[in-house]
């Protein structure tokens, strides 16, 4: 009786704690396959993280301080087609604050490029008080212009003018650049 006891005692046991392991092993197999599923996942998304990456950095750079154009074309045909210049028209256009600005352009005429702040633009368009610029005069061609009192000042505008009637090929590149005290006529 002492055996049929102790079997009587253990078999459920026994059983329940097969039954115990055979629901252990297939929870553990269905998170080793969500495990699998979640990494694969992840791998893909990460590889979709870096390709968006590489594309806005290659698009606008780092992040921080992000380079974008600005103007390289006037309209129909794109930059290839350029901008005409008319004598007592001229080119206007804000300066970003907070941004470096870039000048590059080549022109089958002289172009005189000011950079001003909106009252001296006033001033400058009205003839009604003195102006004050700074830019490049007659020039064909201009590599690399930069202009960094906008980097902690709004209220700054360039003006592209020419004498002659010509064609105007702007790059007009800024890139994100935030003083840390004012600058320009901010000061």
């Amino acid at each position: 009786m002492g055996v049929r006891h102790e079997q009587a005692h253990w078999r459920p046991l026994y059983s329940g704690a097969v039954a115990q392991v055979a629901r252990w092993k297939s929870e553990s197999e269905r998170w080793q396959e969500s495990s699998e599923q979640f990494q694969e996942r992840s791998q893909q998304i990460n590889a979709q993280l870096q390709d968006l990456q590489g594309k806005v950095e290659s698009s606008v750079g780092d992040l921080k301080n992000p380079r974008f154009t600005l103007w390289n074309s006037c309209g129909a045909g794109g930059p290839s087609a350029g901008c005409l210049l008319i004598p007592g028209y001229e080119y206007v256009g804000g300066v970003p604050d907070t941004f470096t600005y870039f000048v590059s352009f080549r022109s089958t005429v002289p172009v005189t490029v000011y950079i001003m702040s909106a009252h001296d633009f006033v001033c400058w368009e009205t003839k009604n008080c003195a102006w004050r610029w700074v830019g490049w005069t007659n020039q064909t061609e201009l590599q690399n212009g930069v202009f960094h009192q906008a980097e902690g000042c709004a209220g700054y505008f360039a003006v592209f003018f020419s004498a002659q009637a010509g064609t105007l090929y702007p790059n007009v590149r800024i890139t994100r650049n935030p003083a840390s005290h004012s600058t320009g006529t901010c000061q």
